[in-house]
């Protein structure tokens, strides 16, 4: 059996309890002034397009039923429409 004094003299002394360090005092911050920052306004792009093409114009019949107004075709005799008689 191993006695008291023999284990005591196995273990290693425990250190002795020391404060610990004080922390550093931080350095002290530069003033500084506070900065305005102006809003940033983002103006939406606009592309160009190109203009539309117009629409060719129908084309028209060279004649109308002077009665009726309904086109009528190059030597017709009678309008289609109505019969009236055109020459």
């Amino acid at each position: 059996p191993v006695e008291l004094e023999e284990l005591a003299a196995l273990e290693p002394d425990p250190e002795p309890e020391t404060e610990p360090d004080p922390e550093p005092d931080p350095e002290p911050e530069p003033d500084l002034e506070p900065v305005v920052v102006e809003p940033v306004v983002v103006e939406p792009v606009v592309v160009p397009q190109p203009a539309p093409e117009p629409a060719p114009a129908p084309e028209l019949p060279d004649a109308f039923c002077f009665r009726c107004g309904h086109a009528i075709n190059p030597g017709d005799l009678f309008c289609t429409n109505c019969g009236q008689r055109l020459a």
